[in-house]
Parts: C-alpha cells; structure tokens; sequence
C-alpha cells in the first residue's frame, strides 16, 4: 500500500525479518533463555566460502545461560560463548584466522584488559564440526575470563560489552559480532 503527495509515491516499509518467533525460546528454570535458544543462536546460512560469527555472550562459568550479571554472586571469573558458522568449502579447509576479542568498558570508556588474540584455523582443532548433517560447518568456543581486579574490584557496577573479530589470511573473510551489555559485581 502506497500513498501518493504531492506526486511524491511513499511507501509502507516492509517489516524487518523475524529470526524466530519469542514463544518458541524456552527459558531455563531461572527464568533465562539458554544461549543455544535465543534467535540468534539459530543456524544460519553461508555461502560456500565465507564464514559469521552467530553468537558472542556471557555467562557464568560451567553454563550456557546467556547472563547480563556473569560474575554474580562474587565469582573471580565468567566465560564468554562464541558461536560461528562457514560454509562448506571453508570449514574444514585449515585456511587461517585470526580471532580478536576485545573488552570495553562503557562507564569509563577503556579497555580493562587486553584484547585476546587467537591464531586458529578451519578445520577440527579449533572446533570446527559439521553443522548437523551439514554441508556448513559450526563451532562454539568458550572462553574462559578471569575478571580484572576479582568480584568487588574496579570494574564492579561497570557496564562492558565484548566484540569479537574474525579475519582471514588475506582479508577475503571479515566477521564482527557484539555481545550485549553486561554487568560485573
């Protein structure tokens, strides 16, 4: 449906695309939705030779509870959950990566700790596997971080987020990806 002014044609927008419907994510019995059940972490499409990262989100350490407080109560540590996709040409083809993921501290607008630099590849050793019966290709990385300071140090109250970048030898591949906000106590 349109409407014409002034011999100007506006347009209705069409609606964004709906990844998955919010009845079908099931919350954990805490009330939280698992990682592998938000819509993000749904498998997604590539082309043959290129690669995503789907997910990147914290959560408390041994879990796959996505958690906007990942340190809470008191722990020194949380892990970070990092999924990707690639497509079937490039999963298991051992072409390098690398790997940047970065903190930022949005209360103070810093860095809290180094960005972690990881040289891996495509294929099984840095968790590549086929993506259900394929032909793409998966892997969820959990990273274990240790919180600067420990619980109730500097960083407590601070909203951070992470932001991971994935980039191939020779640039032809490029994925970021943010996690939301998150608190450390």
């Amino acid at each position: 449906m349109g409407c014409c002014v002034g011999g100007h044609v506006w347009w209705k927008p069409l609606p964004l695309p709906t990844l998955e419907s919010a009845a079908t994510v099931q919350p954990d019995g805490a009330g939280q939705a698992s990682v592998a059940a938000t819509k993000e972490w749904r498998r997604h499409s590539v082309n043959a030779n290129d690669a995503a990262l789907t997910q990147l989100a914290t959560a408390q350490s041994g879990s796959m509870v996505a958690d906007d407080a990942p340190n809470a109560p008191a722990s020194g540590g949380f892990d970070l959950i990092l999924g990707a996709v690639a497509g079937s040409a490039l999963g298991s083809s051992g072409a390098p990566y690398m790997l940047t993921v970065s903190a930022i501290d949005l209360t103070t607008v810093s860095q809290p700790w180094p960005p972690q630099i990881l040289h891996q590849a495509f294929d099984p050793a840095s968790g590549w596997k086929l993506s259900g019966t394929g032909p793409d290709y998966e892997t969820t990385q959990i990273i274990p971080t240790t919180v600067p300071g420990g619980p109730g140090g500097a960083l407590a109250g601070h909203a951070l987020q992470f932001v991971a970048c994935l980039v191939s030898q020779g640039a032809q591949i490029v994925t970021i990806r943010q996690s939301d906000l998150f608190v450390l106590v």
